[in-house]
């Protein structure tokens, strides 16, 4: 009983002796012969042996009748009975009937009050129980589980009313599942498990036994669920996803409804081999789930296929560097044709050969070669001819050298008379020239065929290391007969102040680093204005072939030419052939 009830009762046994203390009769009540008879005790029956329940549900009492006996039963200075309870949420009395309400215990007392204030009274100390629980069952007892997915257990706790509900939750097995304090059960790995509620009042148990398993596909979609009108002998890919993304079993298989149509690999390239529709579907290997997507192969024939240049007339042809000398192409009509590649040859191979992305190359001899182009869909064509005059072939640059060259040094040597090294070009883009990398700004560059690296005489600097004549010397390895040579002066924007050269040749082979000529017995074979503002490569036909073992090309001080002024060349190049032994 608490403190609380314990204080209100005290309060009202007190109150009701204060009041009969202050009562007094103005006669003393007495028996036929005038006679009083005092009241000397009180019994109190029918306090249960056993506990009470709350209500009336299940076995036990929710209620009980006590009966109280003053002593003597004829006692003549009664004054009033009184029955009370220390704690009213636990039971009520009611002239000896209690009534239980709810569980604890609880003191039902009778109280005989007497004229003069005195009293007497008798307790009957009762427990009352709450209303145990008699079953429990779940929503489930028998199910699968896949790992990392959640199922909640509902149990239902019989009598509805009992009083205390609470449920306790166990697995047999937490590696293969685990339940939460709310009956929420998760998977966690492959195997069998049972999950038991345990109820606090009385442990009655229920159970559910859950099959763990892994997680199953539940879907498959693809990118796309039609491929549209794809033209024959092309390709398309299909890209599956499968649903959930943690599926265990993600494998599939492609398929094609027409194979004669449309082919599919195990990567989900779709394949046109025929005209017509077809279907490509995917099926998952766990619960044989599909998605499709539907095709349509076409074909539309070439129709006409016509060459864009006219006839060329190349006249004469000084190959740079060996590389094409232009680049034909052609139309093929319709636009939308299913197949449009097409095949390049000439008739004569020995005046002009071309590839199959339409770039020609002049092969030494000289005449007219018809060039055609063909559809290797219809084989319709195209002609046009090519007609050279004069071919001079080209000297390669393979062997040849700088007589003194120093790739890392600016300094006049018998070779060149100056050079700025990383100076001169996109170094991204550089070519190996006879084994030396990073040719910007060095004399080197210009035996390299990109047009994105020059020869920098001098960019800046002191100006006397600036100053004119510049020249360089090239020790070809061989004697060659040279018929012409080629300058080309350096890309962009720049100001170019060359505009006048000499050409020499030597067959001396014994160069002398203290003649002013180097020891060379120099022969001049050109002495040569140079449109400084031409971008093309410029060529210069020697007066008649001579050979040589040495070349040198002179760029004088020219009143034009200015102080500080540079050679910028981004090619130097010969013609003509080499001398057999």
């Amino acid at each position: 009983m608490s403190n609380l009830n314990k204080k209100r009762s005290i309060f009202l046994v007190a109150a009701i002796i204060f009041l009969a203390a202050g009562f007094v009769s103005s006669c003393q009540d007495e028996d036929d012969k005038g006679n009083t008879i005092p009241v000397t005790d009180v019994t109190l029956s029918g306090c249960p042996d056993n506990d009470m329940m709350v209500t009336g549900s299940g076995p036990g009492m929710s209620s009980v009748t006590l009966t109280h006996a003053i002593v003597p039963s004829n006692a003549t200075n009664v004054q009033e009975v009184i029955w009370t309870t220390t704690d009213p949420s636990i039971a009520t009395v009611e002239d000896g009937v209690v009534t239980a309400l709810g569980p604890g215990g609880v003191s039902i007392s009778v109280i005989v009050i007497v004229r003069g204030g005195v009293t007497f009274a008798q307790d009957c100390k009762i427990n009352v129980l709450g209303i145990p629980v008699t079953s429990v069952t779940l929503n489930e007892t028998a199910m699968e589980l896949e790992i990392d997915r959640e199922f909640t257990l509902k149990a239902t706790v019989m009598p509805e009313d009992a009083t205390n509900k609470n449920i306790i939750w166990t697995s047999s097995n937490e590696a293969i599942a685990t339940v939460d304090s709310e009956g929420i059960v998760t998977g966690v790995s492959v195997g069998q498990v049972t999950i038991t509620a345990s109820t606090w009042d009385g442990g009655v148990e229920a159970t559910a036994t859950f099959n763990i398993i892994n997680v199953k596909v539940t879907e498959i979609i693809l990118d796309k669920n039609d491929l549209g009108s794809m033209h024959l002998q092309t390709e398309s890919t299909l890209e599956a996803t499968i649903l959930p993304e943690d599926a265990f079993n993600k494998d599939f298989k492609w398929s094609s409804s027409n194979e004669a149509v449309a082919k599919v690999d195990e990567d989900g390239v779709v394949t046109a081999v025929g005209v017509g529709n077809a279907t490509i579907t995917a099926t998952t290997d766990d619960g044989g789930f599909t998605a499709s997507a539907t095709v349509e192969v076409i074909y539309i024939p070439v129709a006409s296929v016509s060459i864009v240049q006219e006839n060329l007339e190349l006249g004469t042809v000084f190959p740079m560097f060996e590389l094409h000398l232009n680049t034909l192409t052609a139309t093929v009509s319709p636009a939308d044709a299913t197949f449009r590649t097409i095949s390049w040859e000439s008739d004569r191979t020995d005046i002009i050969e071309i590839d199959q992305n339409g770039r020609i190359f002049a092969k030494g001899a000289v005449g007219t070669a018809t060039i055609t182009v063909k559809s290797d869909d219809t084989q319709v064509d195209d002609q046009i001819t090519v007609k050279v005059d004069k071919y001079y072939p080209w000297i390669a640059s393979t062997n040849w050298t700088f007589p003194g060259y120093n790739h890392g040094s600016n300094d006049r040597t018998i070779g060149y008379s100056s050079q700025h090294t990383g100076d001169g070009g996109d170094p991204g883009t550089n070519t190996t020239i006879n084994g030396f990398t990073d040719v910007r700004g060095r004399v080197i560059a210009m035996l390299d065929p990109a047009d994105n690296t020059h020869w920098h005489s001098r960019w800046s600097g002191p100006a006397e290391q600036q100053a004119y004549p510049h020249w360089f010397i090239i020790d070809l390895g061989e004697t060659v007969e040279i018929e012409a040579m080629l300058l080309r002066r350096r890309q962009g924007s720049a100001t170019i102040n060359v505009t006048w050269f000499r050409f020499y040749t030597s067959t001396h082979e014994s160069p002398d680093q203290d003649d002013p000529d180097g020891g060379y017995d120099w022969q001049v074979q050109l002495d040569q204005a140079f449109d400084r503002a031409n971008m093309d490569p410029q060529h210069y036909i020697l007066p008649a072939p001579v050979q040589a073992r040495y070349v040198r090309v002179f760029f004088p001080d020219m009143p034009d030419s200015g102080q500080g002024a540079n050679a910028m060349f981004r090619a130097f190049g010969l013609y003509g052939r080499v001398v057999e032994d």
